[in-house]
């Protein structure tokens, strides 16, 4: 997961004490909670406050470790070895209870699609391209009033991945989504955003081919064109972070499905009782039913 104690937030405070800007960092986090309630995103980067951890959120930290310590015990063993076992279970945690939960679908379909990976690596015969470029790589973009940051889930080479053609020169950045996979009409305003956030940032210092999002509930693995209109609605958003200040007029309320997606109290926003949004009353949820819906309309990040 993160560094949360990389030296780089405590350097992005002090610039924030320097420029006297109202947040320290702008990340595809907030952007992305900015982008989908703006009201939200005062609540909990403004006014400070969090979410209590519930299971989703326990989930996805889990299984982020566990897909973490795997690509350090890849890397490892092959600069040891010079190869890879077919067998990738012996690169999971030793301590299986960290996983054992999340055997089915989540760490079976993330062993497939390292599977395929590898094959493709075999079959290319250059095993070296198997390894992860990089775990958790943190890029910073200091060229900015706010500074800009990311953590990469996973870098790899594009030519191990068999989405993509074997001459395929630089790497893809993925990010691991423990979520549902994104319906298609939620994606142009969801993980299409997030990934063209990565491009933007991680292009700097990688050459990158592509940004992915890889779904291990459902053995999906998304990636998206850069287009013009998505980046400029990334700049815009990050444009309006730096405007926006503390002034609670600057951040409106968009009421979404996330706010009360069922009548109970753990089918509604942790914000729901704070906040005026009305999505829904007491009969029920808003406009339109989205249990179904919940999870992949969740980060899964």
């Amino acid at each position: 997961m993160p560094a949360i104690d990389s030296p780089n937030f405590e350097t992005a405070r002090e610039i924030q004490k320097e420029r006297g800007t109202h947040i320290p960092y702008i990340s595809k986090s907030r952007l992305m909670e900015y982008s989908k309630n703006p009201y939200h995103y005062f609540l909990r980067y403004i006014r400070g406050l969090r979410e209590p951890e519930n299971f989703w959120m326990r989930r996805g930290s889990n299984i982020h470790s566990v897909f973490e310590d795997y690509y350090h015990n890849v890397r490892e063993a092959f600069e040891e070895t010079g190869d890879v076992c077919d067998d990738l279970t012996i690169y999971l945690p030793a301590d299986y209870t960290r996983w054992m939960d999340y055997t089915e679908p989540f760490i079976t379909n993330f062993l497939m699609f390292e599977a395929r990976r590898l094959q493709r690596c075999r079959d290319l015969d250059d095993v070296s391209l198997f390894p992860a470029v990089g775990i958790e790589a943190e890029v910073w973009d200091w060229n900015q009033l706010i500074p800009r940051m990311g953590f990469a889930d996973v870098i790899v080479e594009a030519a191990s991945l068999p989405d993509f053609s074997a001459d395929t020169a630089g790497v893809v950045v993925i990010d691991f989504k423990t979520g549902k996979t994104p319906p298609k009409k939620y994606r142009n305003d969801g993980i299409f955003l997030e990934l063209e956030y990565y491009a933007l940032l991680f292009e700097e210092e990688y050459d990158v081919a592509a940004v992915g999002g890889y779904y291990p509930m459902n053995d999906d693995f998304i990636t998206a064109e850069s287009t013009e209109k998505r980046r400029s609605k990334v700049e815009r958003l990050c444009q309006e972070l730096e405007d926006a200040g503390t002034d609670v007029d600057n951040y409106p309320i968009n009421p979404g499905p996330l706010c009360a997606w069922g009548p109970n109290e753990d089918q509604k926003s942790s914000f729901y009782h704070i906040c005026p949004c009305k999505w829904a009353t007491e009969s029920g949820p808003g406009p339109t039913f989205y249990s179904d819906n919940k999870e992949s309309l969740e980060s899964g990040s």
